[in-house]
């Protein structure tokens, strides 16, 4: 089974929020930690949800990469 590819690997330009929220929850890991990785860049809230669904993500690269950018939020202006 193929499955089409949402985020462009060479992209340089952040998707939008809503082709970031359906990469997260892709059967591809690798189209999960893409999209991981752009909504580690986003800093608006919205991206609390999938971040903190992918931390416990099967893949380690997937699961690493939202930890990472969820402990980057735990500061004191967020409290």
């Amino acid at each position: 089974m193929r499955h089409f590819q949402l985020l462009d690997p060479k992209a340089t330009v952040a998707p939008d929020l809503e082709t970031l929220l359906l990469a997260a929850d892709s059967p591809n890991g690798y189209e999960r930690h893409a999209a991981v990785r752009w909504l580690a860049e986003r800093t608006t809230g919205e991206e609390l949800r999938p971040l903190l669904k992918r931390a416990n993500d099967w893949v380690p690269q997937v699961r690493h990469a939202a930890q990472s950018a969820l402990i980057a939020r735990l500061i004191p202006e967020y409290a």
